[in-house]
């Protein structure tokens, strides 16, 4: 069965795959430049542990109240894996691997049981973990929409800041508090981020679909703010044909839809570097004979 979409319906979809595109995106350039796509996976399995929470308790998923409910579940999660990397008897990589793995385990818990007892409630085990753009309403859309842009104009502002996060190591030892003050502000981002999208893209899909988009974009830029703008451009283009396909055709989960359609891209993406690549090889060996 396919659904027809109006007018509205396509505008609000193309507002939420902006904002989200752009959120995603500024995201993962951080997180991922820093090396520490790890933590964008614990936050995002620990933040949805928030989630199952608020559904359990609440019974409601709204986008506000999964953030009040997932910012200190995250929060607390990863002050414990800061205690113990702090111990020095475990490496972090260990450490976040491990929570990661718990993270997810507690969430299939909380949401198999949900699935199971609480029959009143309009989502089941699939939606969560594959991710469905019916989770939102409209004024939800409206309202992420705008913490996106605020996300996105506040980087924007400090993207000199940014980039000595990223980038300095002088800069993290000399300013160790302003450092960890940005950093958990940053933090707080992300899980505000990783809530809005997990929720379309899936639990299992969002930490590739915020990653996946820098990981590809930085291998045709040249500069930080070329990065931003072509991985939200990316993730943004995906979100839309994946969200508008999904709600199309009922049938498919919206996460599968998107990463179907964001990989369909890296892999264009690929060829056309494969292609270019081998122009240029082709043109020096010439230039030598």
């Amino acid at each position: 069965m396919i659904n027809i979409l109006t007018t509205a319906d396509i505008i609000l979809i193309i507002q939420l795959s902006v904002a989200l595109g752009i959120a995603t995106a500024i995201n993962g350039v951080i997180f991922s430049l820093r090396d520490e796509t790890r933590v964008i996976t614990l936050v995002t399995y620990s933040s949805s542990i928030g989630n199952a929470l608020a559904l359990f308790f609440v019974g409601a998923t709204a986008f506000y109240v999964n953030m009040l409910l997932a910012i200190p579940v995250v929060l607390f999660i990863l002050a414990i894996s800061k205690a113990i990397e702090y111990s020095k008897k475990v490496s972090k990589s260990i450490i976040t691997t491990t929570m990661t793995t718990v993270s997810f385990a507690i969430i299939i818990v909380l949401l198999s049981y949900i699935d199971r007892n609480f029959e009143t409630h309009q989502i089941n085990f699939t939606m969560y973990l594959l991710g469905n753009i019916r989770l939102f309403e409209s004024k939800e859309i409206n309202l992420i929409f705008y913490i996106s842009m605020i996300i996105a104009i506040v980087s924007t502002l400090n993207i000199n800041r940014i980039k000595q996060y990223i980038f300095d190591k002088h800069y993290l030892i000399t300013n160790n508090l302003k450092y960890n003050i940005f950093n958990l502000l940053l933090i707080i981002q992300l899980i505000i981020t990783v809530i809005a999208s997990s929720q379309i893209v899936g639990i299992v899909f969002a930490p590739g679909f915020i990653i996946l988009p820098v990981i590809i974009i930085k291998y045709f830029v040249k500069s930080l703010l070329q990065l931003f703008i072509f991985s939200s451009l990316l993730s943004s283009v995906s979100l839309f044909v994946g969200i508008y396909g999904s709600l199309l055709m009922p049938l498919f989960s919206t996460g599968v839809v998107i990463i179907l359609t964001l990989t369909f891209f890296v892999l264009l993406l690929l060829g056309y570097k494969f292609i270019i690549n081998k122009r240029m090889i082709k043109k020096n060996i010439l230039k030598v004979m």
